[in-house]
């Protein structure tokens, strides 16, 4: 069972089934993946192999390869997402860009499941498919509500940090980690890479650094696009007005804001709200 977004062609709910060919996450830059298992599932996420139980949520970030073996029964399912499908509201960027997606230790996230098997196949089996007939909105609409009950189940078994991690210590990919979750906290108040840099202990060329080894861009560049990115969205999933838009999003007068949405993105702010 799959549904992919016209838009972005990358949002899909996948039933894992026995049989099924390997199914390989590339690693984009702003792919979110959750798994749920109803068997006992192998896959590899990065470089590293795991052996998963069954009733687990699994929760793997952005920029990250992951490839399934091929399972032998009844395996679960999976959601492929980008942040901009999911992510319209500061509620929602909070769970988002969490410990569930962004860990200072680790690539993947594995929680205890509340939800019970035959819940989970009465989504897969019956919910999903009549959303899906109805229409592709309502079954987005669905899809996202889903999404966002399984970030809470997962925050809700997370387990509790004991020992703040120092910046110097974290790998490129873990200090960049960090400092995308740091940005999305804060990119309304600040926007300079020195803030962030100061903020996890490193130098902002440190920073810089690890970013383009990361995601080939630096972190100016990953503010920037952060900022765009987040603009649009409001833009196009709500009915503030621009003015109040550019309050939203921390600019100082709605000029600032439009003349940078048209330097980011070659538009203007009114062709992401008639588009």
């Amino acid at each position: 069972m799959e549904a992919t977004s016209n838009k972005q062609n990358i949002i899909s709910l996948i039933q894992l089934r026995p049989n099924d060919e390997e199914i390989i996450v590339d690693g984009s830059s702003d792919l979110f993946t959750i798994i749920r298992t109803l068997a006992p599932l192998q896959l590899v996420v990065g470089s590293t192999y795991y052996d998963i139980p069954s009733n687990k949520l699994l929760f793997i970030g952005p920029g990250i390869r992951i490839k399934l073996v091929k399972p032998t029964a009844e395996a679960g399912y999976r959601i492929t997402f980008p942040d901009s499908f999911f992510d319209r509201s500061n509620k929602d960027a909070e769970m988002l860009y969490s410990r569930l997606f962004f860990d200072y230790e680790a690539e993947i996230q594995i929680v205890d499941a509340v939800r019970p098997p035959e819940e989970v196949r009465h989504v897969l089996h019956f919910r999903a498919p009549m959303f899906a007939e109805k229409s592709v909105p309502l079954y987005h609409a669905a899809l996202k509500n889903h999404i966002e009950s399984l970030l809470l189940e997962g925050l809700l078994g997370l387990p509790d940090v004991v020992d703040e991690v120092q910046g110097a210590m974290l790998s490129d990919r873990n200090l960049v980690n960090s400092f995308i979750v740091m940005l999305h906290r804060n990119y309304k108040q600040e926007s300079t890479v020195n803030f962030y840099a100061d903020a996890l202990h490193v130098t902002a060329r440190k920073l810089s650094k690890a970013c383009q080894e990361v995601f080939d861009r630096t972190a100016k560049q990953i503010i920037l696009e952060t900022v765009a990115r987040r603009a649009i969205n409001y833009i196009e999933n709500s009915t503030l007005s621009i003015s109040q838009i550019a309050f939203e999003m921390g600019f100082s007068d709605e000029s600032n804001f439009r003349r940078f949405i048209k330097k980011h993105t070659g538009k203007t702010a009114l062709n992401f709200r008639t588009n």
